[in-house]
């Protein structure tokens, strides 16, 4: 079973907080050679990121855009890791509808077993 990494990045988020320890887990996924084949002989990896939102494109706080975004998950894979970035401006950032969004999502979309970290 893989690991699913996700962090969960809303409007001015900290770019710092996010690609800092994203990078580090790809990296350290990457090292430690951790690709194999499952039993139909499709690549499988121990660790799985991804990144979400509650809007597929948003701007960090150097104006720097995040595209790409997966949407908020109804509910996390099984052990999951849920990382929550930062905001550049903490009481105006966390008063919008997007990130209210991401509160209203964290009263259901973990399980027991997720483990939740911030930065």
């Amino acid at each position: 079973m893989s690991l699913s990494v996700w962090f969960v990045v809303t409007p001015n988020v900290l770019l710092l907080d996010y690609a800092g320890p994203a990078e580090a887990l790809r990296m350290a996924a990457e090292l430690a050679g951790d690709e194999g084949r499952a039993g139909n002989g499709e690549p499988t990896s121990a660790m799985v990121l991804h990144t979400c939102a509650p809007v597929a494109q948003l701007s960090t706080s150097l104006g720097v855009g995040l595209g790409g975004l997966e949407a908020l998950p109804g509910r996390l894979p099984p052990q999951s890791l849920l990382i929550v970035t930062g905001n550049a401006c903490e009481a105006e950032d966390y008063a919008r509808p997007e990130a209210l969004a991401v509160v209203d999502w964290l009263r259901c979309a973990p399980r027991p077993d997720t483990r939740v970290a911030s930065i």
